[in-house]
């Protein structure tokens, strides 16, 4: 889904990150995974879903 900008928004990847976020102590990948959604495909996400990943990495 964030292979590349996407024409309609849609809460999918929102739900996706509080799914994943739910788990992140239990397992390091889904922090690097955060990290490189936030480094790599930053100009790809929405609005809101780049205000949930800044209020996740301030957060954390």
């Amino acid at each position: 889904m964030l292979k590349r900008k996407r024409q309609i928004q849609s809460d999918e990847i929102l739900l996706a990150f509080r799914f994943l976020n739910r788990y992140r102590h239990s397992d390091k990948t889904i922090s690097e995974l955060f990290d490189w959604i936030i480094m790599k495909r930053w100009n790809v996400l929405f609005d809101e879903e780049q205000q949930w990943l800044n209020e996740y990495r301030t957060a954390h």
